[in-house]
């Protein structure tokens, strides 16, 4: 899935040269900002309850327990 936070258009300028302009869709920043603090307090936690559950990571196509044996 992807999500578009703005758009890019080929421009071409009234003396001849062609430049990209970008837009914004309003909010976005804010949006986004919302996004990572919400994925930022699930990570944190995940890490707090994965040694309850018995949760494994996934990290770099590699499997690991989120506690170490012993």
């Amino acid at each position: 899935m992807a999500a578009s936070i703005g758009q890019v258009y080929r421009v071409r300028l009234r003396d001849g040269r062609d430049v990209a302009v970008r837009v914004q869709y309003p909010g976005i920043e804010a949006a986004v900002r919302a996004d990572l603090e919400n994925l930022r307090l699930f990570a944190k936690f995940r890490r707090s309850v994965a040694h309850l559950v018995g949760l494994r990571t996934v990290a770099c196509g590699t499997t690991r327990d989120t506690v170490p044996d012993g």
